[in-house]
């Protein structure tokens, strides 16, 4: 049930954050029917409650929380819980998905990310969403840098999460949250009064970037405590540049195709 009195204390919460503008600079004109790909946890939950301020200015239109429950920890179902009681306390409309990436062949991260874009761009397209809004922040971008960098790569290595991408199907994934850490989004959501689910898997430093995010990137941060702040900056300068050049590649082709032609 929609406990007016504390959702509106929410909404003023993020209305003040200074988060709005930043999030909706990242929107097209007609994009304004929202699906908002949510976990539970305290940076989707933080999309929630900046959608719900879109909505009361009248800047878009509908925000579906969508949550896709991979089934792989004895804690999914109480993510999915709390992810609807969020969702239920901005009154924004919740729906639930089931998948299974343990029953395919592939990698259990790939097949859990295959299934779950698959999902949501099946919802998108049935509820006419125009866009898919996914809670990355800051800490991401560095993070996937960072594994980039340890792995050995490119200029696109160095691009870490895209504001925009187009490659998983018919609808546009946007990343409004880029430039804001981790930490911010949780003290809005203590702040708020938020519950949100902390995923236990996250810190264990066996896994690469678990390892980076708990050990590598704390030690860079005793050097510059700006350092994840520094990263996500640069990565986008990368991403400007990469795709400067591929823009370049395009024309150029196209110039050599109609001088052959001719």
């Amino acid at each position: 049930m929609l406990d007016v009195k504390s959702s509106k204390y929410a909404a003023m919460v993020f209305s003040r954050s200074g988060m709005c503008n930043d999030f909706i600079a990242n929107l097209r004109p007609e994009e304004n029917n929202l699906l908002l790909a949510c976990s539970g946890g305290p940076d989707s939950a933080a999309m929630i409650g900046i959608a719900r301020v879109l909505l009361n200015r009248g800047l878009i239109k509908k925000a579906d929380v969508v949550h896709v429950n991979h089934n792989l920890r004895d804690e999914a179902m109480l993510d999915a819980e709390v992810c609807e009681n969020q969702a239920n306390m901005f009154g924004l409309p919740f729906f639930y998905y089931d998948v299974y990436p343990s029953m395919s062949n592939k990698n259990l991260y790939e097949a859990g990310r295959e299934l779950r874009y698959q999902i949501l761009q099946h919802h998108a397209l049935r509820h006419n969403s125009h866009v898919i809004m996914t809670a990355h922040h800051a800490d991401d971008i560095a993070e996937t840098v960072m594994m980039h960098l340890a792995r050995g790569c490119g200029a696109n290595g160095l691009c870490g999460v895209h504001e925009r991408n187009s490659s998983f199907g018919h609808v546009d994934v946007v990343r409004p949250l880029l430039k804001a850490r981790k930490k911010k989004l949780e003290e809005l959501c203590e702040k708020a009064g938020i519950e949100y689910c902390v995923d236990k898997s996250n810190f264990n430093t066996e896994k690469s970037r678990a390892y980076i995010r708990h050990s590598v990137i704390p030690m860079l941060e005793k050097l510059n405590p700006a350092f994840v702040e520094h990263v996500a900056k640069t990565a986008m300068l990368m991403q400007g540049i990469v795709e400067k050049d591929e823009y370049g590649k395009i024309n150029r082709t196209k110039k050599h195709s109609s001088s052959i032609k001719s």
